[in-house]
């Protein structure tokens, strides 16, 4: 068996370079409002995994809407669920006390107001 000398074509993985990629593998939600036929209307990416952080967990029995908004695949609101959503999406919010989740939180919080006014458009979030 061949081993791999000093001058191989073979590299291991420098630190910046794994840390790179498990940023990227592991990447955060996205909101997007999307309309029937599936055309993206607007979009935010948390990169920082900051909903990851404030959303509440499966026990949280005040929230009945906004828990089930999975980390992991694809979730979806329309307008007939959005003003139970929004309720406690502001009871939420409370929580983001820096500038960077204040902001994520308040975008969302707008476009899901948008959904919330047509019937033709959702508000979909996207897991990794």
């Amino acid at each position: 068996m061949r081993g791999f000398s000093a001058d191989s074509s073979f590299a291991a993985p420098s630190t910046r370079t794994v840390g790179a990629a498990l940023s990227f593998w592991f990447m955060g939600l996205s909101a997007v409002i999307e309309g029937e036929s599936g055309d993206e209307l607007e979009r935010v990416d948390d990169v920082t995994n900051i909903l990851h952080r404030l959303l509440p967990s499966k026990e949280g029995v005040d929230y009945r809407s906004i828990w089930a908004i999975d980390c992991y695949g694809d979730t979806v609101f329309n307008y007939l669920q959005i003003p139970r959503f929004l309720v406690e999406w502001r009871q939420m919010a409370a929580c983001a006390s820096r500038p960077t989740e204040v902001a994520l939180v308040q975008t969302i919080e707008r476009m899901a107001e948008r959904v919330g006014s047509d019937r033709h458009i959702y508000l979909k979030f996207y897991g990794d």
